[in-house]
């Protein structure tokens, strides 16, 4: 019987993360090179999340390390599905900061959803992600290229072999769509910055 309980419950995490990519197919229509400054995050987004609390609501019967588990399982496929479309060359083979400040927006929901599930720890399932995009982000990347220990300090779960991906394929912003507050940088210098993380990442 335990047998049975055991291939029921794996069969839930299995369908549900074939959903959750399924519902996540909406990435093939972002725009990643966007002219205009986002002000919230995908609609898409929103259903997905429409669509992870209806689920969760009818798994309540379910004992509460399964449901934590379930938790756990959708939250990890989402990040894991938006990471690996973004770093994919065929999928996103350029980007620019909009995309990235639209990706934090997205990032800031699937948060706030997790916190709103008071499961212990539920966020973390997105720290990774949350960092690459937080750093490219920063006002000082160079800053953080060179001064190890402060990259550390500010991005404990920052994978630096996958920012340097990200910047070989950030592409420049025109000032007339750029905030003050976002990094401007030369194609030059971001590959000048991704060749030096990437090295960084081999002697790691």
């Amino acid at each position: 019987m335990r047998g049975i309980v055991t291939q029921s419950q794996d069969l839930i995490f299995e369908l549900l993360s074939i959903k959750v990519k399924d519902l996540l197919s909406f990435l093939v229509f972002v725009q990643f090179e966007p002219d205009v400054m986002p002000t919230g995050p995908h609609e898409s987004i929103d259903s997905l999340i429409d669509f992870l609390q209806i689920t969760f609501m009818w798994l309540t019967h379910l004992p509460v390390a399964v449901r934590e588990a379930v938790h756990f399982t959708c939250c990890s496929k989402v990040a894991s599905c938006i990471m690996e479309h973004i770093l994919s060359p065929s999928h996103v083979p350029s980007l620019n900061i909009l995309c990235v400040v639209a990706l934090e927006l997205d990032l800031r929901r699937l948060i706030q959803f997790a916190d709103s599930c008071s499961i212990p720890n539920l966020r973390q399932c997105f720290d990774e992600l949350l960092a690459l995009i937080k750093a490219l982000l920063h006002p000082d990347l160079p800053q953080l290229a060179d001064n190890i220990p402060l990259r550390r300090q500010l991005f404990p779960q920052l994978n630096i072999g996958k920012l340097a991906i990200l910047l070989d394929k950030l592409t420049p912003s025109s000032l007339a769509t750029v905030s003050h507050n976002l990094p401007r940088m030369e194609k030059t210098l971001t590959r000048s910055l991704a060749k030096k993380l990437k090295a960084q990442s081999k002697e790691a």
